[in-house]
């Protein structure tokens, strides 16, 4: 008689605490939002912010893998590749703890490149995804799948203005630097000249 007792009132409990076990999970945003990067560029960073939901619980991270990018939208050759975790690297040994309403964040890089080289300007939008392994206190193995959003765009070209002026410095210190030496050499000529018929 005590073991159904004890087992009824194990299930009450364990049903009126069930919604609080499955509202608590992990969320991400990132900022900004998407993370800009240009064309024959390596080694980009962007960071997404993971949020333990749970107003009671510590969420034990205890795996991030880089899973892909995935295209969402612009043109496709303007690509974001090389997707790699930079941190964390938790373990079920040694996890990420999120305290209740806490937040942690993970540091990603990608590498932006343009396939096809058409001298066009616009972009290619990704959604660098992964999946976050995690649990609360000696619970069910959970996971989230965020998504990081980037933008690889093309590198931006120097306007007409800038190059004009560019284009006149060089000019003004050209003159400058080359008529300073043959003047140099014309004053010293005619010194030497004075100095012989002396």
């Amino acid at each position: 008689m005590k073991h159904p007792t004890a087992f009824g009132l194990f299930a009450v409990l364990f049903a009126a605490a069930a919604p609080s076990l499955r509202a608590a999970e992990i969320t991400y945003s990132q900022a900004p939002d998407p993370f800009l990067s240009f064309e024959g560029t390596t080694g980009n960073i962007g960071f997404i912010t993971l949020k333990n939901n749970s107003a009671d619980q510590i969420a034990f991270i205890t795996g991030i893998r880089p899973v892909r990018f995935n295209a969402t939208g612009g043109e496709s050759d303007d690509e974001a590749t090389n997707l790699a975790l930079v941190g964390p690297n938790p373990t079920a040994l040694k996890p990420v703890q999120i305290g209740p309403n806490g937040t942690a964040n993970i540091k990603f890089s990608w590498d932006a490149v343009d396939t096809i080289k058409d001298n066009d300007v616009d972009h290619g939008d990704w959604g660098a995804i992964f999946i976050v392994d995690y649990l609360y206190v000696e619970g069910t193995n959970l996971f989230a799948v965020p998504q990081g959003n980037v933008r690889v765009a093309d590198a931006p070209e120097p306007s007409a203005w800038s190059l004009m002026a560019i284009g006149i410095v060089l000019v003004v210190v050209g003159r400058y630097r080359f008529k300073l030496p043959r003047t140099v050499g014309l004053d010293r000529l005619a010194d030497q000249q004075q100095v012989g018929r002396g």
